[in-house]
């Protein structure tokens, strides 16, 4: 996991701290993939938030700083881990992880989030 002195890690707790309730819940559901955390000491006693660098997306993978600040946030919803690109600034995280919790998909109830843009017409059925 990336330590608490990392800039993104900073920037992300920044972020988060600005947020109003409902971009909070869009957290929260792209994070774990549910509507609601737990609400006992039991319940939460296998759930440990991680923020984790993304694999091979560094300045030392012979990526530019812009092609980095272009990938977009993954969540691990099973392991309440997210996993963030080395951002060169809090605007950009702050622009990509809501660009992602928007269009992230809801586990819990295998349906969407409310504010998630999808043309399910496209989809095929099987």
């Amino acid at each position: 996991p990336y330590s608490k002195r990392i800039p993104v890690v900073r920037h992300l707790w920044r972020v988060l701290e600005r947020m109003s309730p409902t971009q909070l819940r869009d957290f929260v559901v792209f994070v774990s993939g549910r509507r609601r955390l737990p609400t006992t000491e039991i319940d939460w006693a296998h759930m440990r938030f991680h923020i984790v660098p993304m694999a091979n997306v560094t300045l030392a993978a012979g990526l530019s700083q812009e092609a980095i600040d272009e990938y977009l946030p993954r969540s691990h919803t099973c392991f309440f881990q997210l996993e963030l690109p080395p951002y060169s600034s809090q605007y950009i995280l702050h622009r990509q992880l809501v660009y992602s919790m928007r269009n992230s998909v809801v586990i819990d109830d295998g349906g969407a989030t409310d504010n998630m843009d999808v043309d399910w017409s496209a989809m095929e059925t099987a």
